[in-house]
């Protein structure tokens, strides 16, 4: 076997990758903007990149991921704003009772109001940032971030996966790999860490055929079944955050009042969460329209051209 299959073989296998410079935080208590209560702060001290970063911009550090801590929640009505919104917003009364009408009907949304996860209290920020009057682009990177918390729960921490063009390569050396015969331990991880790769790449029909083997190989212990379950959840709820944050972008896009780089980035991320969503036409063409623009980030760029690539 090859040095470079060796390697892939072991980050295939490797279900608990070693963890170093890890994300850390601190946070602080105060007034909660609306209402009796009170809300915690969080505020980033160091974060890495060692997890690498996927085509629509998500980025991943080592043992914990900044954007967890991002949205705070007031600790009993959970009014939830970004952290750093949190200190200076100051509504007018009328506003505060718009916004607690709002959050109201929010929180009969959510599946525990008890126990709410962090893409939920993402969603009821979100539900109200669109009553405060943010921009679509704010709004669109709101419920993309929403998104990756979901992502964060069903893949976890995978080391060194450095945007669309090392996925494909791991998905592609994973295939060969098996192609060959694996006894069906080492078959199990290498399925479920393809499985892991693929939901980060956005290739959900390679998700879904991995976990489908994966889960033909016999009884799962209870480990197994639960990481396979958080992979399938992540993969059940994700598309929806995905589609408000198309629907916001695509009003980014075209928004003169934006600069020419938030419109060129969100046209690319239009073009991008498409191709997540299985729409592969409005995908290419996407990306075509924009790969070429002066005003877009050269690293989406890049990411864009390869993608494009494959979609011919």
């Amino acid at each position: 076997m090859s040095f470079a299959r060796s390697a892939a073989l072991a980050g295939l296998l490797a279900v608990l990758p070693s963890v170093a410079q890890a994300t850390q935080v601190v946070w602080r208590s105060g007034p909660c903007p609306v209402g009796d209560d009170t809300v915690r702060v969080f505020s980033k001290v160091s974060e890495n990149m060692l997890g690498g970063w996927d085509s629509d911009n998500a980025t991943y550090s080592a043992n914990g991921q900044w954007r967890t801590h991002k949205v705070a929640s007031c600790a009993e009505s959970l009014f939830s704003l970004y952290g750093e919104d949190m200190p200076t917003f100051q509504p007018e009364p009328a506003t505060a009772r718009v916004l607690e009408q709002t959050l109201a009907q929010a929180l009969r949304e959510l599946t525990d109001p008890d126990n709410p996860q962090v893409w939920e209290r993402y969603r009821i920020a979100a539900r109200l940032y669109t009553e405060i009057g943010r921009t679509s682009m704010f709004m669109g990177t709101l419920w993309l971030e929403a998104g990756w918390t979901i992502r964060d729960s069903g893949v976890g921490y995978y080391e060194g996966l450095t945007g669309p063009e090392t996925t494909r390569v791991l998905l592609d050396a994973g295939e060969k790999e098996l192609a060959k015969g694996l006894p069906p331990a080492q078959e199990k991880a290498v399925r479920f860490n393809l499985a892991r790769v693929a939901h980060r790449g956005g290739y959900a029909a390679e998700r879904e055929a991995h976990i489908t083997r994966y889960k033909a190989l016999g009884t799962m212990t209870p480990r197994e079944s639960d990481a396979v379950g958080k992979l399938e959840r992540a993969a059940k709820l994700e598309p929806f955050y995905q589609k408000e944050a198309l629907r916001h972008f695509q009003l980014a896009k075209d928004d003169t009042k934006l600069t020419e780089p938030e419109r060129a980035r969100a046209a690319y991320l239009v073009a991008d969460i498409q191709r997540r969503l299985g729409n592969p036409a409005e995908a290419k063409a996407g990306f075509a329209a924009v790969v070429d623009n002066p005003h877009l980030d050269p690293k989406l760029a890049e990411m864009g051209r390869f993608l494009l690539h494959e979609l011919q």
